[in-house]
Parts: C-alpha cells; structure tokens; sequence
C-alpha cells in the first residue's frame, strides 16, 4: 500500500527532471549549436549528474529529437494559424506575408545555430530527418491547400524551402535596415507567386 502513495511524488518528479533536461538542452542547442553541445554539458545545465542524463536519454541526439518534436507541434500550428490569415480579403497580400515571414525569420533567428547545422543534422541521423521531413510535409500540405493544378505540392514546397534557406541569410545579417528590405523584396516575390497560383 505505501508503494502507491510514493509512486506519483516519483513520476512528479522523473516528469520534472526530464523536463529540466529538455529546456537545458533546447537552451544549449539554440546557443552552441548540437554539435557544440554534449550530454555532459546538458546534464550539467540542467543540474543533474551525467547518470541521471542517460536515464533519460540514450545520447543527444535522442534529447534532440525531443526538443524538436516539442517544438515542431508548438511552431507548425503557429505556422498553420498565420497562413490561415494570408488569404483572408481584409489586408493585401504583400502586407500580410511580410509580417508572415517576419514572424517566421523572428522565430528562426532565435534557433539560427541549429538551422545552420539542420541539413548536416538530418544526413548524420535519420530518425532526426523523418521528423524534420514530416513537419515540413505538414506544412506544404497546409500551404498547398490554397493552390490550384497539378504542381500545387511542388509550389508549396517552393515556398517552405525559400523560407527556410532566406531564413539563414537574413538572420546573419547586422544591418537591421538591410534585413527589413530584405524582408520586404521576399514578401513581394512571394505575393506575386501567390497572386499568379492561387485558387
């Protein structure tokens, strides 16, 4: 009987522990990079010692993969939410993506060390890239819902894909004036994109 009244202070506090080791990971990662980073690093950050860590998390990569799984369903339905809006009739359209992007380079920029390294992340661990792959799937999907004719997934990827890559480009940048017309000449390529295969 007293088992049981000691098991959930223990789950509380696994649950608490692995969610220290998750926000102490996603921090380092943002700021080191994952190939900078190691569980070591992780466990230290997170106050635990390295034995803790791997009772948890098998290496980083794993703990990576949970960050971004985290991660990916928080931002895709942010992502999905403001594409939502970029074809209601209220705002123009140029107007509407430009705030869509910056928002979207905003959030990028805050995570731009492992954006830098994602292509290199995805070729070293395939579980990593199925998950990156899915949530980008989900987005194209999402997008292509609003173009017509046979190429309406290669058009969606288009633009998931110039995100992504400008996305870099944009947050290396010091000048904030150059950003912002950066910015601005992305938003308008983009509209007339929109403009020319929308449904």
């Amino acid at each position: 009987m007293e088992k049981n009244y000691n098991e959930k202070p223990k789950q509380k506090r696994a649950l608490e522990t692995r969610k220290k080791l998750i926000t102490a990971a996603e921090q380092l990662f943002n700021k080191k990079g994952f190939y900078d980073t190691t569980s070591k690093d992780i466990a230290k950050e997170a106050g635990v010692s390295i034995g803790i860590f791997y009772n948890y998390f098998k290496d980083k990569s794993k703990i990576y993969y949970e960050c971004l799984n985290l991660g990916y369903d928080d931002d895709n339905s942010k992502i999905i939410e403001l594409l939502k809006k970029l074809f209601d009739e209220e705002d123009d359209l140029k107007t509407k993506i430009y705030s869509y992007l910056y928002d979207v380079l905003l959030k990028i920029r805050s995570k731009i060390k492992i954006v830098m390294e994602r292509d290199r992340i995805m070729a070293d661990y395939p579980e990593i890239n199925e998950l990156i792959k899915r949530c980008d799937e989900e987005i194209i999907k999402e997008i292509e819902n609003y173009f017509s004719g046979e190429d309406s997934e290669v058009i969606a990827q288009l633009i998931v894909e110039t995100t992504n890559r400008n996305a870099i480009v944009v947050s290396s940048m010091e000048d904030s004036k150059k950003q912002e017309k950066y910015i601005e000449y992305l938003a308008e390529m983009l509209s007339c994109f929109f403009e020319r295969f929308k449904k």
